[in-house]
């Protein structure tokens, strides 16, 4: 599939590069369809880990393969993806660092889907426009919320200090920022897997 640079001004890879994606253009019934999968990639939460993760695949455009072959549930073989294989498949390299936790325009109807840091953007459905048909899938962008081993809340503070370190606070649900310091969003670290507290 295709490489596009992005146009949007206000979006950036960590290294100042524009993000960009890859599209496989859908067909027949599934041409007004489109199923787009974020990239995982992992955090940066503070500036060292960002300049650290700049020059890599996960902070960066410059690099990215012109052609990429898509499989799963982006594949356009209908025996392999029976369900969306002529859907618009988009799937966007992650490398901001901060799970895309920017503004959504207005598609309808869409998948969004996402593994690890890619998944978390899948989870912030709210910020999708209100109306718009669009199901999120999210493959392993689940958090768990529990203490780790020392007794700290780890996940809790590294996520915030991701919020903090990209000024993404405007961006996340007022719902869930209004409680609480902007990077403990409830809702998207689980506190409880199938009716188990920790």
């Amino acid at each position: 599939m295709t490489l596009y640079p992005t146009d949007e001004l206000h979006s950036v890879c960590l290294d100042g590069t524009p993000p960009v994606y890859h599209l496989d253009r859908g067909s027949e019934a599934g041409i007004n369809s489109w199923l787009v999968h974020i990239e995982g990639g992992g955090w940066s939460n503070n500036i060292t880990t960002c300049l650290a993760q700049k020059n890599l695949k996960q902070g960066s455009s410059k690099d990215m393969a012109k052609q990429l072959a898509f499989s799963g549930i982006l594949s356009n073989e209908p025996k392999f993806n029976p369900d969306f294989y002529n859907w618009n498949g988009i799937k966007v390299s992650y490398c901001d660092g901060a799970s895309f936790t920017v503004d959504v325009e207005e598609v309808d109807p869409a998948i969004l889907s996402g593994s690890s840091a890619g998944g978390l953007t899948s989870i912030f459905r709210s910020l999708v426009p209100k109306g718009a048909k669009v199901k999120c899938i999210s493959d392993a962008g689940y958090f768990i919320n529990v203490k780790d081993i020392s007794g700290a809340l780890y996940i809790e503070d590294y996520y915030n200090n991701v919020v903090m370190t990209h000024g993404a606070a405007t961006n996340l649900p007022s719902l869930c920022t209004s409680k609480g310091k902007p990077g403990l969003v409830r809702g998207i670290f689980l506190t409880r897997l199938n009716g188990f507290a920790p």
